[in-house]
């Protein structure tokens, strides 16, 4: 019965927060409105291999739908009369169906803890916010999780599987890799100290109990290696996407991920930095645990296992990566929670649950006095929960702003009425794309998904729509407009500059207008 028990709460818990959250018409990330109508055309038509809707861009060269086994999951979600209130659906159904994964993983890995872990990530806002963005996020996360339950428990079959699923999910896919190369770095660091003899003596002093583990993992830990590497590769070729998707791999994973553009051009909030300290103080429902597990990680070292080690670097790796980008704070904080778990379950692994109460009892006792007692009390049952109101109800603020479902459906419904079939709209801002291509893919477009997809494929087109949207063009609208080959003009109500721009041109005539964007034609 107690099997059951902890993920039904933790099912029931998580529905009903991303449930609660996402109650709402509008879209915090413009992207959802991306997968809603892909998930729609590959319902409708197939495989979507060729992305004209952004000519100018690298994807129009070599597109690869990097979320195509996500978005085979939503067909039945947008099949809802209301595609988008499907996909908010679906996007509670992953939220909720992450947190339980989480559980099963570390539970089938008889780690200790992992209920009240998973409650605690339930609550570690930055982390449900990039779950309920209503994006691939929670989709890709499952399958890492898996990845590292057939990693830890040696499953070097179910590894191949599901690294040759992940490049068909997620541009995250070297993540399988990576947990794997670092259990194999960390068996190999562990098998090394074994072998020598002057490590063993230095460990011997600082820890008396401390003996040589088993040396058979490092074979081990080299199949699981070449499981993943071949899962990967053949998931790479084995591919609808194929030869295009390594292309648009190299820019989704290197140019726009690692390299980023954020000081050359405009890219997307999460792709901005954290201060170290904001980081550590958004997701304190991770911080105190883990500095605790750091503790008795070093304080037992003798009976860490290469699992802990290897979710330590791990773990060590995303905080840095996520003090670049922010968006990897998705990443950070399940792979934190899961070290924490690891450390504390090998740390006491000789220990009952018993014996920790009365540790705990004894360890209370000593701190019987009126201040300690009173200031653990209060931060329990106060400041604590006092935090975490406080940032859920951030949390559901944010995720009201943004987009609405219908956003800019008028002046769309225009577009797609009255223009020829492929005539390209000028718009004010490359993360108006996927709301624009929801509603009308009768058009084409400039910028979308990424700046950076238009930056690097074609300079000269690219400063040229800059210029427009920013008001700051050198050159005379007409000559610009002429060179994008664009008839039409797009401008969101707050693109001031831009309206002026347009307004200034002579040839430029407004055919639409309502409160939310102005259309214009060139005659």
């Amino acid at each position: 019965m107690r099997a059951w028990l902890e993920p039904t709460i933790l099912i029931v818990l998580a529905v009903a927060l991303f449930g609660v959250m996402l109650w709402s018409p509008q879209f915090a990330d413009p992207d959802a409105f991306y997968h809603a109508k892909l998930a729609q055309l590959i319902r409708d038509q197939g495989v979507v291999r060729d992305f004209t809707w952004l000519p100018y861009t690298a994807l129009a060269t070599h597109y690869a739908d990097q979320h195509f086994l996500y978005h085979i999951f939503l067909i039945p979600f947008v099949a809802f009369p209301d595609p988008l209130t499907g996909l908010k659906i679906a996007t509670v159904l992953l939220g909720a169906g992450f947190i339980v994964t989480f559980f099963l993983v570390a539970r089938a890995l008889n780690l200790r803890g992992a209920f009240v872990a998973s409650l605690a990530l339930i609550v570690s806002t930055p982390f449900t916010f990039r779950l309920a963005l209503a994006k691939g996020n929670a989709f890709a996360l499952i399958l890492l999780l898996l990845v590292c339950y057939a990693v830890f428990r040696y499953r070097p079959k179910l590894l191949a599987a599901l690294a040759f699923l992940y490049p068909w999910s997620h541009a995250g896919f070297p993540l399988a890799l990576a947990v794997t190369g670092v259990f194999l770095l960390a068996s190999w660091a562990v098998d090394g100290l074994a072998r020598r003899t002057s490590a063993q003596q230095v460990l011997h002093r600082l820890f008396p109990a401390w003996a040589p583990g088993p040396r058979s993992s490092l074979p081990h830990a080299v199949t699981l290696g070449v499981a993943a590497l071949g899962g990967v590769v053949v998931g790479l070729v084995v591919n609808p996407y194929f030869p295009d998707n390594i292309p648009f791999f190299f820019d989704q994973f290197v140019r726009i991920g690692v390299i980023n553009y954020q000081d050359v051009i405009g890219v997307g909030g999460e792709w901005y930095p954290y201060r170290p300290l904001e980081l550590l103080t958004n997701t304190i429902v991770l911080t105190v645990p883990l500095l605790i597990a750091v503790l008795a990680y070093v304080l037992t070292f003798v009976r860490q296992t290469r699992r802990s080690l290897a979710l330590l670097l791990l773990t060590l790796a995303l905080f840095l990566i996520t003090v670049k980008s922010r968006r990897y704070v998705e990443y950070y904080v399940p792979i934190g929670m899961l070290f924490v778990v690891s450390a504390f379950t090998d740390a006491f692994v000789r220990t009952s649950f018993a014996a920790l109460r009365t540790r705990a009892r004894r360890l209370a006792g000593r701190w019987r006095s009126f201040i300690p007692s009173t200031a653990l009390i209060v931060y329990l049952l106060i400041l604590l929960p006092t935090i975490l109101a406080r940032d859920l109800y951030t949390e559901y603020r944010d995720l009201r702003g943004g987009f609405r479902a219908d956003q800019y459906a008028g002046a769309l419904a225009w577009l797609a009425a009255n223009t020829p079939p492929d005539a390209i709209v000028v718009h004010s801002d490359w993360d108006e794309f996927p709301v624009l291509f929801y509603h009308n893919d009768h058009n084409r477009y400039l910028a979308g998904l990424d700046a950076t997809f238009l930056y690097t494929a074609d300079r000269t087109r690219y400063d040229l729509w800059l210029g427009i949207t920013t008001g700051r063009l050198t050159v005379p609208l007409r000559d610009a407009l002429t060179t994008l080959d664009a008839q039409y003009v797009f401008v969101d109500a707050d693109h001031e500059a831009m309206r002026r721009l347009v307004d200034a041109e002579p040839r430029a005539e407004l055919v639409y207008e309502d409160a939310e964007a102005r259309v214009y034609a060139i005659r």
